[in-house]
């Protein structure tokens, strides 16, 4: 405790003297530690909770002070043993007073909802209304079924009615993190509201229709710059995260730019070995993975990992990782928020970009495009490694013929100049 009142005090001090930050530059400080307030879990973490609540504590005495036109607010925070709330007011009593001409009486508190409840109870609403016929009721059941569960991977088996905006946000992001276009995840947000407005949630229509309504053009997800991804590949080499499958899941995305389910749906066949190394890796349809498109089936030759720096030898994926870990089942929702939590805790400073867009398991996708382009890459090349959709007579070739490494022999040079800013 003492900690959190030295930092609330120093952070005060520092605003009086240096003046008041701008709105948007206090707006994404609140975004940032409520990030870690919420994620950054157990004791070892503690600190770095007690520190961001001084920093949200002071983050919004600095709105208030912006909306007063004065430093008042900043100046109470310096008054010992007393609160944010009493220096605003003037006075306990004048809380108490304050507080009881809002409390509200008789309010019919909301029930605890849980979306493991939710699925079969909708299903059946559906059924008795009429929306699902008889005939569609198995696939319907199931498509929604899935949504659910979704939600429920990236928000925990927690009250409905608790969810904030930033929760939709995050769960935005894991479909974001499979490669869902746009449109696609319009509809899937689409759902998620019309199981939120079954369980009778009050989220802010405006909330929702800013997340809902996404256009193609409009793209919150930010790049990793070489020397971020180096940072954070050397992170997973010595096992920062604790957890063996993310690490290994981050390494080879940004090796290879693979999607977030493409990478966890992993099957020890999949890896292509060649003198006793993984020299590349077949994405396909399996039982654990549906690719995006067809255009995503390919081989992706991998002629370099990183260096470890405390071995000193060529890393090497673990080709029976994601298939014993039984938790992933080729799902990437887990993975997404256990990446989020990782990057919250250890490198909180990496949560935007230098143009303010959120960096996710996905950036790394985006980095090794971004490598490539600047690399000279023609787009054409650089497409196959990445599976974009492509109409012309080279993209049929090659989604013909790229069953094995020798199919993409040319392809190699083509990551090991998108890879070289990495060494």
């Amino acid at each position: 405790m003492d900690e959190y009142k030295n930092t609330l005090k120093a952070l005060a001090r520092q605003t009086i003297d240096t003046g008041l930050p701008p709105i948007e530059a206090i707006q994404s400080q609140i975004k940032q530690s409520q990030s870690v307030i919420r994620y950054a879990t157990g004791e070892e973490f503690k600190e770095a909770r007690e520190e961001h609540q001084a920093i949200l504590e002071v983050s919004n005495a600095q709105l208030e002070a912006h909306a007063q036109g004065s430093l008042e607010p900043i100046k109470g925070l310096l008054i010992p043993d007393s609160t944010l709330e009493v220096h605003r007011t003037g006075s306990e009593a004048s809380i108490s007073e304050s507080l009881n001409k809002i409390e509200p009486t008789g309010v019919e508190l909301k029930p605890l909802v849980l979306f493991k409840d939710l699925a079969a109870n909708l299903a059946a609403q559906q059924v008795k209304t009429g929306r699902w016929s008889e005939g569609s009721q198995v696939t319907n059941r199931q498509y929604f079924n899935t949504i659910i569960k979704r939600m429920n991977d990236a928000w925990g088996s927690e009250d409905v009615y608790a969810r904030t905006l930033e929760d939709w946000e995050r769960l935005q992001e894991t479909f974001m993190d499979d490669g869902v276009l746009p449109s696609s995840l319009n509809k899937y947000i689409s759902v998620c509201k019309a199981v939120m407005k079954y369980a009778g949630d009050k989220v802010s229509r405006n909330d929702l229709t800013r997340l809902i309504n996404i256009s193609d053009k409009e793209d919150n997800r930010g790049v990793y710059t070489p020397a971020q991804t180096r940072l954070l590949v050397q992170s997973a080499l010595s096992g920062q995260s604790g957890r063996p499958e993310l690490d290994q899941a981050l390494i080879i995305a940004a090796y290879t730019g693979m999607r977030a389910n493409e990478v966890v749906g992993l099957m020890p066949d999949d890896y292509l070995i060649e003198k006793g190394r993984v020299a590349g890796i077949l994405i396909r349809n399996t039982e654990r993975r549906t690719l995006k498109n067809k255009d995503s089936q390919r081989v992706v030759p991998t002629p370099i990992w990183p260096i470890d720096q405390l071995t000193g030898k060529q890393w090497q994926p673990d080709v029976n990782l994601f298939a014993q870990d039984a938790s992933y089942k080729g799902e990437s929702g887990k993975l997404s928020t256990n990446y989020r939590r990782f990057m919250v805790a250890c490198h909180p400073d990496l949560s935007l970009d230098e143009d303010g867009k959120s960096l996710v398991f996905h950036s790394h996708r985006g980095a090794a495009i971004t490598r490539a382009a600047r690399a000279g890459v023609p787009e054409a090349e650089y497409g196959q490694i990445m599976g974009h959709a492509g109409s012309g007579e080279g993209s049929k070739t090659y989604l013909a013929k790229a069953k094995c490494l020798d199919d993409v022999k040319y392809l190699v040079d083509v990551v090991k100049r998108m890879n070289e800013p990495l060494k």
